[in-house]
Formats: C-alpha cells, structure tokens, sequence
C-alpha cells in the first residue's frame, strides 16, 4: 500500500510540473517580444501548407503566440485573404526594430510597403486564442 501511494504521488507532482505555462506564449501586445527572432507558440488543431508562393493556414482549434510566416525584402507586396472567427489575432512586418501592423481584422486585399528598404523583413502571425483562416500570396 506506501508503494502504491508513493508511486502516486510521483505521478501527480510529475504531471503538475509539466502543466504549461501559457503567459510565455501571449505576446500579443509586447512589442518587443514580437521583434525577437524566436518564433513560440501553442496551436491546437490545425492544418498547414506552405507551397511555393502561397501560404495557408487553418486553425480550428487555438492559436497562442507568435509565427514566422515568411521572411521577405522590402518594399515587398502580397496578398491576403483573412477570416478570423474567436480570439484576437494580426499580421505584422518587423524589421528596422519595429513592428508594423499589416492587418488585425478581416481582410482580402493586396498589401504593398514600398517604403520598406532593405532585407529580411519578417512576416509573422500573433495570435491570443485565435481561431482563423488565412492564405497569404506573394
């Protein structure tokens, strides 16, 4: 009977230790933590594919955090089609230690940045709870 208890007790503090710890993951409205390279998140049912010039995502179930989409140069111009049914979520470019806001809402329309100069712009998903569908073209 101890052993059972103590092999219990292992168990439930070993299943409470790997509990996660979400506010690593909701950047949604920090900035800074967007500009960081480290792409963190949490998704829960989804469906993905990333061909050629076209990305598209699907998210049934949550999305938590940050993704980088694609990386891309400046003056850049692509298309999106966005529908974003719970939770909040957004496009950004960050580069030039900013972040700009392509898109928060609903949106099917092309977006164009000729005033970005230079490389490696990021494009990248925020998300806090976010269910949505997304298909982005360049």
């Amino acid at each position: 009977m101890k052993v059972f208890f103590g092999l219990f007790l292992v168990l439930v503090i070993g299943f409470a230790s790997c509990s996660i710890d979400e506010s690593n993951y909701n950047v949604y409205d920090d900035d800074a933590a967007i500009m960081n390279n480290k792409d963190r998140y949490i998704l829960n049912g989804s469906s993905q594919n990333n061909r050629g010039n076209t990305y598209s995502h699907q998210v049934n179930g949550s999305f938590t955090g940050l993704d980088t989409i694609r990386t891309i140069d400046g003056g850049a111009r692509f298309e999106v089609d966005l529908s974003i049914m719970s939770g909040r979520f957004k496009l950004v470019l960050v580069g030039d230690n900013r972040v700009i806001l392509v898109t928060d809402e609903n949106a099917n329309q092309v977006f164009e940045f000729p005033e970005l100069s230079g490389t490696n712009y990021r494009l990248r998903m925020v998300g806090d709870g976010a269910t949505f569908n997304l298909e982005a073209r360049f």
